[in-house]
């Protein structure tokens, strides 16, 4: 018995299945905070850090195996482009949190 293409795919020589073992790690990531959420079974706090460490896990997994981003010098412009956006975008959803916090602060104690 010939295992050389069992053996090709076992060492992820085969892309295709390097891509379904990454869309069940992905899908795991995806399904895992809806079940914590849903279950209740940890305190808020531990299921907001399971949430958000899922969350930076497929950001990290979609950046370096999907859009095949890396540090190295043929990359590096696309790097700081998606640091600049991700700056950018963490301004926006910092100053809008900032800016509703204190406008339900301003108008709840407006109405006392």
């Amino acid at each position: 018995m010939n295992f050389s293409y069992l053996k090709n795919i076992l060492t992820f020589r085969n892309k295709y299945f390097f891509y379904i073992l990454n869309l069940i790690i992905l899908t795991t990531l995806t399904i895992l905070p809806f079940v914590v959420v849903i279950q209740k079974i940890y305190s808020k706090k531990i299921i907001s850090f399971i949430v958000v460490l899922c969350l930076i896990i497929q950001v990290c997994i979609h950046i370096r195996l999907f859009l095949h981003l890396n540090v190295s010098d043929n990359y590096k412009w696309n790097v700081v482009s998606m640091l600049f956006s991700f700056s950018v975008i963490l301004t926006i959803l910092l100053g809008s949190y900032w800016v509703m916090n204190n406008l339900n602060h301003n108008i709840y104690y407006s109405t006392i």
